[in-house]
């Protein structure tokens, strides 16, 4: 599929509208946490590429039914400040399902939505178990789940994949957007200096954090989970297994140290050099993975695979960038071979009968 930031002709009006009314909000008087106020900030300084890419992220999930979107139920999964789920409504489906993880995100987005006048249908707090279990409880038929830079956070995306595909029995169409693309190599080296960030200096605290992350390098953060729990270790032991449990969650840790005890048994280290995970909630650091291991996870659980190609930010306030970055769009356009080595972003974009 290729890559293209044009919206439906009959919603163009009302997206310019949105961009317009979220612009005027006032963001200080806003009933909503700080963290939403930071990540809401943030958004406003590319919010027309924002827009854009969901946009985008909602005609795509379209590209396999031939229902009419007003007959569609789409989920907006890990849906943030809920922007993707907004549009989505705006852009005419039927029924729109916003969810995260977080519920301060989740509050904080139907505030959002309520100031700007648009009505999401569903708001569901929780991990992809409680969605499922809210979809079964409430009798929801899902058309669509799609999800914007959310899947490279997922601690085991082939047993959510599996998860998902439970969600009903019959046609169903996955899309999730993401910028950890692993064959652009650009992207690869920026994403990676986030890797080693998080992985040996750490967040650090800072106004508008989100309160389940932390501030502490993970390196550190698994050392602490290894003192504690095994205190008679030395301490080249403990720094030799908290650098090889890198990607572990604490449970795993735990387990990988008691086999250490016991048999002597060294953890297996993962094979990526810099992927690097939260070690309390599994919180992938833009997780790296292979396209091939993407295909697979969806094959595997019945449906097909199509990596589609996104497009470069042509709005950007420094003039000089918007005289480069169309060319870039042109090139992924026009030769889509190259697409996923140029692609700021991948669709991976898969669809069950």
């Amino acid at each position: 599929m290729k890559a293209t930031s044009s919206v439906q002709a009959e919603h163009k009006i009302n997206l310019k509208n949105l961009e317009e009314k979220l612009r005027r909000l006032d963001l200080g008087n806003l009933a909503i946490s700080d963290y939403s106020k930071r990540y809401f900030g943030d958004y406003l300084r590319k919010l027309t590429y924002g827009i854009q890419a969901c946009a985008f992220i909602v005609e795509s999930s379209l590209a396999n039914t031939d229902k009419k979107p007003k007959d569609l139920i789409f989920i907006d999964h890990g849906g943030g400040i809920g922007l993707l789920s907004i549009i989505a409504k705006m852009m005419g489906m039927g029924k729109v399902i916003y969810s995260d993880i977080y519920d301060v995100a989740t509050r904080d987005a139907q505030v959002l939505a309520e100031a700007i006048g648009v009505h999401i249908d569903h708001y569901v707090a929780g991990d992809v178990d409680e969605l499922l279990n809210y979809m079964h409880t409430n009798k929801l038929d899902v058309d669509i789940i799609a999800s914007r830079n959310v899947i490279e956070h997922v601690f085991n995306p082939a047993k959510f994949i599996e998860k998902i595909a439970q969600i009903n029995q019959h046609s169903l169409q996955l899309f999730f957007a993401t910028t950890a693309n692993i064959e652009n190599p650009m992207v690869n080296m920026y994403t990676r200096r986030i890797h080693k960030k998080l992985e040996y200096q750490g967040m650090g605290k800072a106004w508008g954090n989100k309160e389940r992350d932390q501030v502490m390098a993970y390196l550190d953060i698994r050392k602490n989970i290894i003192l504690q729990n095994f205190p008679g270790l030395i301490e080249e032991e403990v720094d030799m297994l908290a650098k090889k449990t890198r990607g572990y969650i604490k449970e795993d840790i735990l387990d990988a140290i008691k086999a250490f005890i016991l048999y002597q048994t060294l953890p297996i280290e993962i094979q990526d050099p810099t992927n690097t995970c939260d070690p309390l909630t599994g919180n992938w650091a833009e997780h790296l993975i292979p396209i091939a291991e993407y295909e697979k996870m969806f094959v595997e659980n019945g449906f097909s695979f199509q990596l589609v190609y996104g497009f470069y930010n042509t709005a950007y306030p420094q003039k000089m960038l918007n005289t480069i970055t169309p060319l870039l769009n042109l090139f992924i356009e026009k030769m889509p071979f190259t697409g996923k080595f140029l692609a700021p972003f991948i669709g991976l974009s898969g669809y069950r009968k």
